[in-house]
C-alpha cells in the first residue's frame, strides 16, 4: 500500500475543479469521502441526489454521441454523490491512479471496466465525462485533457450494490469520483410533522418519531434537508418548557449489531447537539441513546421496512 494512504485530516474539502479551472481553486464543504486517501486534496466541486440515474463506463468510449446504454456504459438508479477534486502538485498521475485502484481493492471492489490513456479509454471519453458530469456539477469549462487513468468498480453487500466510477486527469491535477448506492425506487419523499403532531404523539404514546432527519451514509453527519424536522422538534420543547426528552437513534439491521448500537448512538447525539448548539434547547433536557436495530418498526427483509427503521425518536422521560 502506498505511503500517502491517509485519510485527511479535514473534513474531505476535495472536489475536482472544472477541469479547465485548475488556478482559481476553491474548496467546499462535503460529506467524508471513504476513497479519497491522498493527504492535501481539496474537493472543488460537490453534488448530491438521493436519486439519480448514473451511466458508467464499461468499455472504451471512442465516439460519445454513440454509446449506448447496455453496451459501452451501464445505466445505475440509487443515491449518488459526485466529487471533483484538485491535487498536490508533486502527486504524479501514476502515484494518483495506484493509490486510488488499491484503495478500491482494499475496500472489497472488484473492477468492472479499467482504461489508461486516449488509446485504452477511447478517443471521446473525456467528453463523455464532460457531458455527463459537468452539467450535474455545474461546471463552467468542462473536462479538458484525457484521461490518464479511469475504473469503474462494484461491490455487493447483503443489502446493495454500491458502485465508484474514478477518473484521473493526464496531468495528475484533477481526480473526479462518482459514488452510487444502487436502489431500485426513489425514496418516499417524507412529510415532515410540525410541533403540534409531535406533541399529540408523546401525548397518545409517550414517544414521537421525528420523520425528516436525515443523515449521510453509514454516518452521524446531518443532512442540511433535516433542518425543519429539527426546528419541529424545537418548537414542541419550546412550547412545553417542563417537557423533557430521550432522543433515541434506531437503525436497520443491515451490519453488525456493534456497528449498528454505536451508529445509533452517535446520530443521536448529533442530533441532541444540533438543537443545543443551532437551537438554543438546553442539553439538560435531553438524553441521547442508540438502540441499534433492537426496536424494528417493520421488517427488515424490505428495502421500505429498512428505511422505516432507520429513525430518530423523541421518547417522554
Amino acid at each position: 500500500m502506498n505511503a500517502l494512504h491517509h485519510r485527511p485530516r479535514a473534513r474531505c474539502a476535495l472536489a475536482l475543479l472544472a477541469l479547465g479551472l485548475a488556478g482559481l481553486a476553491v474548496a467546499v464543504e462535503s460529506p467524508d469521502n471513504p476513497f479519497m486517501t491522498i493527504e492535501g486534496a481539496e474537493v472543488s466541486r460537490y453534488r448530491e441526489a438521493d436519486f439519480d440515474l448514473v451511466h458508467l463506463p464499461v468499455k472504451p468510449i471512442p465516439e460519445w454521441k454513440d454509446v449506448e446504454v447496455g453496451s459501452e456504459v451501464m445505466g445505475v438508479e440509487g443515491a449518488v454523490r459526485r466529487y471533483r477534486y484538485r491535487t498536490p502538485e508533486n502527486i504524479s498521475a501514476y502515484h494518483l491512479r495506484s493509490t486510488l485502484k488499491d484503495e478500491l481493492e482494499r475496500q472489497g471492489y472488484s473492477l468492472l471496466f479499467e482504461c489508461a490513456e486516449a488509446s485504452g479509454c477511447g478517443s471521446d471519453f473525456r467528453r463523455y465525462v464532460k457531458k455527463h458530469d459537468d452539467r450535474v456539477l455545474g461546471e463552467v469549462s468542462g473536462f479538458v485533457g484525457d484521461p490518464a487513468y479511469a475504473v469503474t468498480a462494484k461491490k455487493r453487500t447483503d443489502s446493495s450494490e454500491r458502485y465508484v466510477f474514478t477518473v484521473v486527469r493526464d496531468d495528475g491535477d484533477f481526480v473526479h469520483q462518482v459514488l452510487v448506492q444502487a436502489r431500485a425506487e426513489a425514496p418516499e419523499i417524507i412529510s415532515v410533522a410540525d410541533s403540534a403532531v409531535l406533541g399529540r404523539a408523546i401525548e397518545d404514546a409517550g414517544q414521537a418519531v421525528v420523520r425528516g432527519i436525515l443523515f449521510e451514509l453509514d454516518s452521524a453527519s446531518i443532512k442540511s434537508q433535516s433542518e425543519p424536522a429539527l426546528r419541529a422538534v424545537a418548537d414542541l420543547l419550546s412550547e412545553r418548557d417542563a417537557l423533557e426528552v430521550f432522543v433515541v437513534g434506531h437503525t436497520d439491521s443491515s451490519g453488525t449489531l456493534d456497528h449498528n448500537m454505536t451508529l445509533s448512538r452517535r446520530r443521536a447525539e448529533a442530533v441532541t447537539q444540533f438543537l443545543v448548539d443551532k437551537l438554543g434547547i438546553d442539553r439538560e433536557r435531553l438524553e441521547p441513546r442508540g438502540l441499534g436495530p433492537l426496536a424494528p418498526v417493520a421488517s427488515n427483509a424490505t428495502e421500505d421496512g429498512r428505511a422505516a427503521n432507520r429513525r430518530v425518536a423523541i421518547v417522554a422521560r
